[in-house]
């Protein structure tokens, strides 16, 4: 079968070569099977929602659907039946029961910016939403389609169905960035984009009809959607489906569902790992088999060598091998991966002198010096992925050994936002006649690996210093056993009368006694590592900084809530 083809034509083909197969199996809360469905119903039911979109509005065609489906079989039904009818998805996080509030305020300004006319949800996102009077009102005006109303049709009228031509440069679907640095953006991702991204990443991580893959990102997100449900689909292998919520309650359930069903293929951020190896620390694993996994894929957030150790550690009677840990790097604007390791053996860790990346120069230094920072490779680009380091000012190619930003040349970057004009679109860029994308991402390359070691955007310089804000929120959270368990951000206040450090730092009694010993030894720690004095130090309560739904901390969201003092529940020190 021609690789080079699209997901709808894959499923289709597995249909009809393997139609017993079970494509999808949506795992419940307790670990039981709640619902399965093979690679012929899948079509079939497919089939059926498209025949449903397209038949009930026809003058539909080719514009967008909104997905705000709970996590399960219908969502990739919906996905699928898009394509087939012609229509692009526009997938977002359903609301749960958690965080109605927010879900409810993103999902209307999706609707909003994309123009958005038709819906599709089910009976409990309708269920949750009628509690937002604001998202009630606004689908008042849209064509809202309820998937567990939709009926099904016998196998002849699902045969006779005439679907619209397929066109390799139509629009797939819409993929709104996390907004960790800005506000969301919708990047739109052809089919000769994602075509070309689901073909590269097969490839990366041998994929087969014989692979298992389980998935608990969320279906909204690149890794989710690509890497959690597309990818396992186009190869014809098994997925099954853990709710996100059910694995953040109860880690455990991820493993035991991983040995459960012999999974070849599972993969989150990094705070997943890092959730088993505190919540599990206790718990005996060893009555687990993990011995089929092969790629334990780590990316959408940094990559900490610390944390895939204690992981394998944490599994060392299971079967589990330090070598399948698998760090990635990808992005919306690649419709997914982008670079990962590619071979067996254990990903390669780069230790920079700390006081040479803040002139963004990268000198190896053994990694028993004290300045030494550990830098996790992203393993090598995937296909036809060209990449080169620039140095943001000038726009020209880094020097061997420098620090820059990391542009992007592929098939299968998505180069167009919606609503944003080809000339307005800072991402695009010119070079030796190819196109590329500029990701915002800075990094290095060492032995043909990748590495990270910021955003641009969060750069924090200080006195012509360059000070990535992760180095310095790990140097907060290592310093004492407190701050390790809530999430930290630093950014740069600077105004008139102030310049300088802010930290807020989540901690469970954001009114403790102790809180002015635990900020002195932040302090301390700051100094001693980066001869950095911190303007102020907030503690707040776990919770209250903000993230996006994928969990990456929102540092420019949390800098204007402190400048318009919105942490008001905590106790301030303001030790100048």
């Amino acid at each position: 079968m021609n690789s080079n083809i699209s997901i709808e034509q894959k499923v289709k083909y597995f249909a009809k070569t393997q139609p017993d197969t079970v494509a999808i199996r949506h795992i419940n809360e307790s670990g039981s099977e709640y619902d399965s469905i093979t690679y012929k119903k899948l079509y079939q039911r497919a089939l059926a929602v498209a025949y449903h979109l397209f038949d009930c509005h026809p003058e539909q065609a080719n514009s967008s659907l909104v997905v705000m489906l709970q996590p399960g079989i219908d969502f990739s039904v919906t996905y699928l039946a898009c394509l087939l009818s012609g229509l692009h998805a526009v997938p977002v996080k359903a609301p749960d029961f958690m965080n109605v509030s927010k879900s409810c305020d993103f999902i209307r300004y999706v609707i909003e910016h994309s123009q958005t006319e038709m819906i599709m949800l089910d009976d409990e996102t309708l269920s949750l939403i009628k509690s937002d009077a604001l998202l009630s009102a606004r689908l008042e005006t849209c064509v809202v389609i309820n998937v567990d109303r939709i009926q099904a049709f016998d196998e002849d009228k699902l045969n006779s169905i005439v679907l619209p031509e397929f066109d390799h440069h139509r629009i797939n679907h819409l993929q709104y960035t996390s907004g960790s640095t800005s506000k969301a953006k919708a990047v739109i991702v052809r089919h000769k984009q994602l075509d070309a991204s689901l073909q590269y990443s097969a490839k990366a991580w041998c994929y087969s009809p014989l692979s298992i893959t389980v998935t608990w990102a969320p279906h909204s997100h690149v890794y989710g959607l690509v890497c959690g449900v597309l990818l396992p689909l186009y190869s014809g292998g098994s997925l099954i489906l853990l709710a996100t919520n059910d694995v953040v309650m109860n880690p455990e359930l991820w493993i035991q569902t991983l040995a459960h069903y012999r999974a070849t293929h599972s993969g989150c951020p990094n705070f997943g790992y890092e959730l088993c190896n505190k919540r599990l620390k206790q718990t005996n694993l060893s009555r687990y088999d993990l011995s089929q996994w092969l790629y334990a894929v780590n990316g959408g957030e940094t990559v900490q060598s610390r944390t895939m150790n204690n992981f394998a550690q944490l599994l060392g009677e299971t079967g589990f091998e330090r070598e399948t840990c698998c760090p990635a790097y990808g992005m919306s604007e690649m419709a997914g991966l982008i670079s990962t390791k590619t071979s067996a053996r254990e990903s390669l860790c780069f230790y920079a002198d700390q006081r040479g990346l803040i002139d963004n120069h990268v000198i190896a230094i053994s990694a028993d010096d004290p300045n030494a920072r550990e830098i996790v490779s992203c393993g090598t680009p995937i296909g036809d992925l060209r990449v080169v380091i620039v140095d943001p000012s000038t726009q020209d190619n880094c020097a061997e050994g420098q620090i820059g930003e990391i542009w992007l040349h592929s098939i299968s970057y998505c180069y167009e936002y919606l609503h944003v004009d080809a000339n307005q679109n800072q991402g695009r860029k010119i070079m030796d006649n190819r196109l590329y994308f500029a990701t915002g991402d800075l990094g290095f390359i060492h032995q043909e690996q990748l590495f990270l070691t910021g955003r641009l955007k969060e750069l924090i310089i200080i006195n012509g210093k360059n000070y990535h804000p992760h180095d310095i929120e790990a140097g907060v959270q290592h310093c004492h056993k407190e701050t390790e368990q809530g999430v930290c951000v630093t950014f740069l206040i600077d105004m008139a009368e102030h310049q300088g450090l802010c930290i807020i730092q989540e901690t469970h009694d954001p009114l403790a006694n102790s809180l002015p010993e635990r900020e002195k030894r932040i302090r301390s720690s700051i100094y001693e590592l980066f001869n950095l004095n911190v303007l102020d130090i907030v503690f707040v309560g776990i919770g209250h900084i903000p993230t996006t739904s994928s969990g990456k901390v929102q540092r420019s969201l949390a800098a204007e809530m402190y400048m318009q003092n919105k942490f008001i529940n905590s106790k301030q020190y303001n030790i100048q």
